[in-house]
């Protein structure tokens, strides 16, 4: 899904978090780690919230659990397609 919002062009793609545990520590850093390396802005949004994915805290703070329906968003820009199946593969690890 590509959607254009604020004059910023985003890419988007719906997941349910498949990791037994949820959003906890490890995968929270596993997604910030890999959306630092991103020059654009990535967001994960749950329930109506919007959560930086290159914050540690508001990813953990958001309490995303396990066979939650998310939404992983990324300003397009080089390799926004890849850094978005990134993150998905990361939200369906067990860790």
């Amino acid at each position: 899904m590509e959607f254009c919002e604020a004059g910023k062009n985003w890419y988007e793609i719906e997941c349910v978090v498949g990791n037994r545990h949820g959003l906890h520590a490890r995968p929270s850093m596993d997604i910030v780690t890999a959306s630092e390396e991103y020059n654009g802005n990535v967001n994960i949004i749950y329930d109506g919230k919007i959560f930086d994915a290159k914050s540690i805290l508001q990813l953990m703070g958001a309490q995303i659990l396990f066979d939650y329906k998310i939404r992983i968003r990324v300003e397009k820009g080089e390799g926004h397609e890849e850094l978005a199946s990134e993150l998905a593969r990361i939200l369906n690890k067990n860790y």
